[in-house]
């Protein structure tokens, strides 16, 4: 963890990493971290991975809450289920292929996603579900559209291009460069905290 802290701030040769960490088995954590993929080296200089910043931030993560930033992604693929079923009934599979349709292509949903996502809405009572032979057909519950009215303003041209930009975005080479260095930051705050707290607990023995 100390490692790829330190190279999320700079790139740093191996004996300027030694000399930091002072441990003599740093050189086989070092070799470790390369094998595994959390750090890569190039001309002897160190760097961290997106392995190794994904890894990192992993054991500093805490279950989501109810209003977290994964709950907020999967309510706008929530939001455009409903919209879908605001045209007409539609059974899952209608829905998984609409979804990839009406995005260009950029976002291919699985029954992974999409099935949790309508028994969620028909747990809230968003949505009915009826069994069509073989097949559940899903259909918008009148508080689905009171909800649907509230959630969503314009168009629905409107919500369908900002559905595909904000796609378009997330897959886009700026988006993921964003994405590493929010994870480094956010890599650096946690150390800095952790190294804050021990220094609290220290001070009252």
């Amino acid at each position: 963890m100390t490692i790829l802290g330190h190279l999320s701030r700079n790139h740093l040769n191996e004996q300027e990493l030694l000399h930091i960490l002072g441990d003599e088995n740093s050189t086989k954590v070092l070799e470790k971290l390369v094998r595994d993929e959390m750090i890569q080296v190039n001309n002897g200089i160190y760097s961290v991975t997106r392995k190794g910043l994904k890894n990192a931030r992993n054991l500093f993560d805490r279950p989501s809450k109810p209003n977290s930033k994964g709950m907020k992604r999967r309510g706008l693929i929530q939001i455009a289920i409903l919209k879908l079923l605001k045209e007409e009934p539609r059974h899952g599979y209608q829905v998984m292929k609409l979804l990839e349709e009406r995005s260009n292509g950029y976002y291919t949903p699985s029954a992974g996603t999409v099935n949790p996502a309508l028994q969620d809405l028909h747990d809230k009572g968003l949505i009915t579900v009826v069994e069509q032979g073989d097949k559940k057909v899903y259909t918008l519950h009148s508080d689905g559209l009171l909800f649907l009215a509230e959630a969503v303003q314009g168009e629905e041209d409107v919500f369908w291009e900002d559905w595909r930009i904000r796609l378009m975005w997330k897959q886009s080479k700026h988006a993921g460069l964003v994405r590493e260095e929010m994870d480094k930051f956010m890599l650096e705050y946690h150390i800095a905290m952790r190294s804050q707290n021990m220094l609290k607990n220290s001070s009252q023995f």
